[in-house]
């Protein structure tokens, strides 16, 4: 088994854009317990163009984290350092449903 870690999160609340920037908004910290492992080269050359040589992870978990998709990302701490979260990949099978995350460091 793989073992899962606590790590505290931000999320980014009540926030507008005003001229195309996101402002006003509330930063509410909250935990997941996640398993985390590094990317495999491949995956790392995945990532967008600039990221690719950042420091970056893989979380899997059964929380339901925001993504750069959803313009409003939500903030992993992994050893004291912010990590933004990238993706999101869903397994959810009814037998350990979980959620795959890639996280870059920002």
């Amino acid at each position: 088994m793989i073992p899962r870690k606590t790590l505290i999160t931000k999320s980014k609340v009540n926030g507008v854009f005003t001229d195309g920037k996101w402002t006003g908004e509330t930063v509410i910290n909250g935990v997941v317990i996640a398993s985390v492992q590094p990317l495999t080269p491949r995956q790392k050359k995945s990532l967008p163009e600039g990221r690719q040589t950042v420091e970056s992870y893989r979380l899997f978990s059964s929380s339901l984290l925001n993504t750069v998709e959803e313009q409003n990302p939500d903030i992993v701490i992994i050893n004291g350092q912010d990590f933004e979260v990238h993706s999101r990949g869903g397994w959810q099978n009814n037998i350990i449903s979980h959620f795959e995350y890639v996280v870059i460091k920002i």
